[in-house]
């Protein structure tokens, strides 16, 4: 299927171009959602969107397919409704951290442990766009917001520590920017029979530019890679990492191999 007829199938006629920021993430995701339907071929008619409140939460907006914007932090819920209701309907939930993991985190936790067979989608970009630039539970401690003037006193949630805690199966992450990457993470999240849920780390240009690079730093800080003593490749950005394979680095391009730099904790 060529670029044309994918948009013409899946995209709903006459919303486009999309609203969000120029730089933000949530139209490539949109783009990425689309391909991943369309590599698989399934029909409009047995797909359905949902999400909840928030920038992200516009998604279904643009897709041609069964699709809900519902209420904040209830997109959980109402996904779970839909696949029970109609088991043969392929669900995708999109949510913000702070849609998804705040007023929403009691049913995020809850869809994960009683493993509905939900396509979760967690855009992660640690903070409230939508409200103008509020902490978010995604956010580091000591961030300073609208909210937190004086920086955050919370320790952030990780949510792939929150969905193994629910006893989930998946869990896959990718960068927003990297839409062959998310992409097949999104077909392997199809593929998966039980709940699956997919962080995809965006930026905000708005209110948290440069977080995720923010992020890289702390990573780099947590002692989960020692740079300094076995690994000379500290200035690189993608971390490449799927089951049953070594882990990888992109460094110029080249993707090197890094095991010998991960300490296990």
């Amino acid at each position: 299927m060529n670029m044309e007829e994918m948009i013409n199938k899946y995209f709903r006629p006459g919303r486009l171009p999309h609203i969000w920021c120029p730089g933000c993430g949530n139209g490539v995701v949109t783009g990425s959602v689309v391909k991943a339907i369309a590599k698989l071929d399934l029909s409009k008619d047995d797909v359905a969107v949902i999400s909840g409140i928030g920038c992200s939460s516009r998604l279904p907006y643009y897709m041609n397919t069964y699709a809900m914007q519902t209420i904040h932090g209830r997109a959980a819920a109402i996904s779970t409704g839909a696949k029970v209701a109609n088991p043969n309907l392929t669900v995708w939930q999109i949510s913000g951290d702070g849609d998804g993991l705040a007023i929403g985190g009691n049913h995020f936790i809850h869809a994960v442990r009683r493993n509905i067979d939900l396509n979760m989608i967690l855009l992660n970009n640690r903070i409230y766009g939508l409200t103008k630039g509020q902490y978010s539970p995604t956010s580091p401690r000591g961030f300073v917001s609208k909210s937190s003037p004086y920086g955050t006193v919370e320790d952030p949630f990780h949510p792939a520590e929150l969905c193994f805690g629910a006893r989930g199966r998946f869990f896959a992450r990718a960068v927003a920017t990297d839409a062959p990457g998310t992409v097949e993470i999104l077909k392997a999240a199809m593929a998966h029979k039980g709940a699956s849920v997919c962080e995809i780390l965006q930026n905000c240009v708005i209110f948290n530019n440069g977080t995720q690079c923010r992020s890289h730093r702390d990573f780099y800080q947590s002692g989960i890679i020692d740079f300094s003593t076995k690994c000379k490749y500290f200035c690189s950005f993608g971390f490449f990492c799927t089951h049953g394979s070594k882990p990888l680095w992109s460094v110029d391009d080249n993707l090197r191999d890094i095991s010998p730099c991960l300490n296990i904790i």
